[in-house]
């Protein structure tokens, strides 16, 4: 058994987290060619490592460009990410602590069961600090790493040191985060939880959006999120878990359209070794592995049929059966699901399962395309740019014109499309300012889909739906308009009374 654990431990991958210092790459000397190695290579010349996160502020971007490039041509086989540390004060416990905990939730949902080490040889002495008490109190499950002087190593020392918290002379470090009776107060209200995901929702639509997302949160019902491809459905169950009392458990997310329909009940629910070919090991499934959190389920209308029933089974019972197994598993997991197909029409030619839908839908968030909100285009462009930028030696801008353009195509891939369109104008433009020119704007696909005309089915009201279009269209031009009135009955063709009369009418 011993034996067995030890294997696993082994085939974990090792992540590097290690902030980047004005000793990066390498510690400068009157003598170029004498130059050694900053604390990040030194530590990798001593040992391996899978995954290496840099954090990078913002005085030393040039710093962590110029690292990663050193570690690349030295490391090719390590995956290298940045990321911005933002400290305002970088002598301000409370704010470093802050600051840290956010990055580390981040990582560790990027990186999932890896090993992660913390390299403290770098940074103020506060966040030094900052770092051990977090490990040490087991709050961070890391192993922190500290370099030693060159005039410092012997034959009993060498350039890495290990901390060792559990020797006698260590004090014990309790966390009050880990505390249950406090756990609540560990969450981030919706703006902090916003600014983490990088989350644009300024239009009117997408304020009601968040006002359901925040009362919803703390409840343990199932939520559906219906919306148009690239409309931001994993970041809203994202935001949904991370505002709820499971923020601290697992997030785990499964595109049921990826995964083969032989494999999708072994991979929701697991099996035992032996159940079918290929089972060489038990496999406990994504219930089990989301116990205490959150379960996000995308493209929920691609579940075949069979998997629709034992899904149903499970939400029903809390229960879950692994294939070839006789016991049931009792797990607690909150089961959020997205989708772009119309469920109604699927339930009305027997595709999808009514019950499970109205079991799954307790509440049902309907996300807006861009065209519907188009007043956000141009800062989450400029999102998109400001992360681009933390790659590139000469970051870029837009022209005004530029956005301009931008907003006013209708983006029938959404934020993934504008996205790409962004990437392409940073690639292709020659300055350091992107202009109305270097925007090449992608040919719709579908264009019928601009007009999200819906397939009437029964049940379906006309003239409901023809007031939600009126609605929607209204609150958009007064977004134009900046509320004015008289603006917005310009951009729509009608009076300012019949505006000023929709409005009375909420």
């Amino acid at each position: 058994m011993k034996e067995k654990k030890k294997n696993i431990q082994e085939k974990r991958k090792q992540t590097l987290i290690s902030i980047v210092s004005p000793r990066d790459p390498f510690i400068e000397t009157v003598v170029e060619e004498m130059a050694k190695n900053g604390p990040i290579l030194g530590l990798l010349a001593q040992k391996n490592f899978d995954n290496l996160v840099l954090l990078v502020q913002p005085n030393l971007k040039e710093r962590a460009l110029m690292t990663r490039e050193y570690i690349n041509s030295r490391y090719p086989l390590i995956n290298i990410r940045l990321m911005q540390l933002n400290i305002s004060d970088v002598i301000n416990y409370l704010e470093i602590l802050h600051v840290i905990r956010d990055i580390i939730r981040y990582i560790q949902e990027d990186y999932k069961n890896d090993e992660y080490y913390i390299n403290v040889s770098c940074g103020t002495p506060q966040m030094h600090t900052c770092w051990v008490l977090l490990a040490a109190s087991g709050e961070i499950p890391a192993h922190i790493l500290n370099i030693r002087e060159t005039r410092h190593i012997t034959k009993d020392k060498g350039y890495v040191l290990e901390l060792d918290f559990s020797a006698p002379e260590f004090p014990v470090i309790k966390s009050n985060i880990l505390q249950a009776e406090i756990l609540q107060t560990a969450q981030p209200n919706i703006k902090e939880a916003i600014k983490r995901f990088d989350f644009v929702a300024d239009h009117p639509l997408m304020q009601e959006v968040l006002e359901k997302i925040t009362t919803i949160a703390s409840y343990n019902i199932s939520v559906l999120i219906q919306g148009e491809t690239g409309t931001g459905k994993e970041v809203t169950a994202r935001l949904i878990h991370l505002l709820s009392p499971r923020s601290n458990s697992n997030f785990v997310a499964v595109n049921c359209a990826a995964i083969p329909k032989e494999l999708i009940e072994s991979t929701l629910f697991g099996h035992k070794k032996g159940a079918f070919t290929g089972a060489v090991s038990d496999f406990d499934g994504k219930f089990v592995q989301a116990d205490n959190g959150t379960l996000f389920l995308d493209e929920l209308g691609e579940l075949p049929s069979e998997a629709q029933k034992k899904l149903l089974r499970v939400l029903q019972s809390g229960e879950v059966e692994p294939i070839g197994s006789s016991h049931s598993v009792q797990v607690n997991v909150r089961v959020i699901a997205a989708t772009n197909a119309d469920i109604a029409k699927m339930i009305a030619d027997n595709t999808f399962r009514e019950d499970l839908y109205h079991r799954i839908a307790k509440t049902v968030i309907d996300l807006p395309p861009l065209r519907e909100r188009i007043t956000d285009i141009p800062k989450i462009a400029v999102r998109i740019l400001d992360r681009i930028n933390l790659q590139l030696l000469q970051t870029k801008k837009f022209d005004p014109k530029a956005l301009l353009k931008l907003q006013a195509h209708p983006w029938t891939g959404n934020i993934r499309e504008l996205e790409n369109t962004v990437e392409n104008a940073v690639i292709f433009t020659k300055g350091y300012k992107i202009t109305e020119k270097d925007i090449q704007l992608p040919k719709p696909i579908h264009k019928e889909k601009i007009y999200n005309i819906p397939v009437p089915y029964y049940g379906f009201s006309l003239p409901d739906y023809i007031a939600d279009t009126r609605k929607k269209l209204i609150h958009q031009a007064l977004s134009l308009a900046n509320g004015n009135k008289s603006e917005a009955a310009r951009l729509l063709g009608i009076t300012p009374q019949a505006v000023d009369k929709f409005l009375k009418e909420k």
